[in-house]
C-alpha cells in the first residue's frame, strides 16, 4: 500500500494494560492494539507484517499466534516485551484519528469474534479509567497488589492464577466500594 492511500484510510496503534492504567513496571509487557481498516486482512497483519517486524534489527523472540483466543503477535522490541492484537474495523472506510471513537457501539459493528476480544482489551481498560474514583489510590493498590501476587507466587494467567486485567478489576472494584464507604 502507498503512503497515500494510508494517509486516506487510517489507522492506528493505541497502548492499554498496565501501560494505559499507569501501572507499568520494570518487567511488564507492552499491550498494543493496532487499528486497521476494513481492507486490511488477517493475513497482512499476520504474515505480511510479520514478516516485516522479522526483518528489523530492533526485534526478537518474534513469534504469531493467530489461533489463540486472542490472536496476537509477540516480540520483543529493544527488550521490552510486546503483545500486539489487531482489530480490524468494518464501520468506516477512514479509521478517526481520536481513539475515544474505540469506545462507541459504532466501532463494533460487524466487527468478527477475534477482533472484538482483541478491541475488548482496550475498552476495558479505558472504562477502568472511568469508573475509578481515585486514580492515584488504584495504582498505588494495584502496584502493591500485584508485588503481593508475585512474592506469593500466585500472579499469572499462565500459571492458572489471575493475571494483571483481573487484579487491576479486582482493585478498582475494591477502590469503588471503598470510594462508597466514605459518601
Amino acid at each position: 500500500m502507498d503512503w497515500q492511500e494510508v494517509e486516506k484510510t487510517g489507522g492506528k496503534v493505541v497502548t492499554y494494560g498496565s501501560f494505559k492504567l499507569g501501572v507499568v513496571e520494570r518487567d511488564s509487557d507492552l499491550d498494543l492494539l493496532a487499528v486497521v481498516p476494513r481492507h486490511v486482512s488477517r493475513e497482512d497483519f499476520f504474515v505480511d507484517f510479520y514478516h516485516h517486524l522479522a526483518k528489523k534489527s530492533e526485534v526478537s523472540e518474534l513469534r504469531a499466534l493467530y489461533k489463540d483466543v486472542v490472536p496476537v503477535i509477540k516480540f520483543k522490541y529493544k527488550d521490552i516485551d510486546v503483545d500486539l492484537t489487531v482489530a480490524r474495523l468494518m464501520c468506516k472506510e477512514k479509521i478517526p484519528e481520536d481513539e475515544d471513537f474505540l469506545m462507541h457501539h459504532i466501532a463494533t459493528v460487524d466487527l468478527d469474534a477475534r477482533c472484538l476480544r482483541s478491541l475488548n482489551g482496550y475498552r476495558a481498560t479505558r472504562e477502568l479509567l472511568q469508573l475509578v474514583p481515585d486514580m492515584a489510590k488504584f495504582r498505588a493498590v494495584l502496584r502493591l497488589v500485584k508485588l503481593w501476587a508475585r512474592r506469593q507466587g500466585i500472579y499469572g494467567n499462565m500459571l492458572g492464577f489471575l493475571g494483571g486485567a483481573s487484579w487491576a478489576i479486582l482493585v478498582a472494584k475494591a477502590c469503588q466500594l471503598e470510594g462508597e464507604q466514605l459518601q
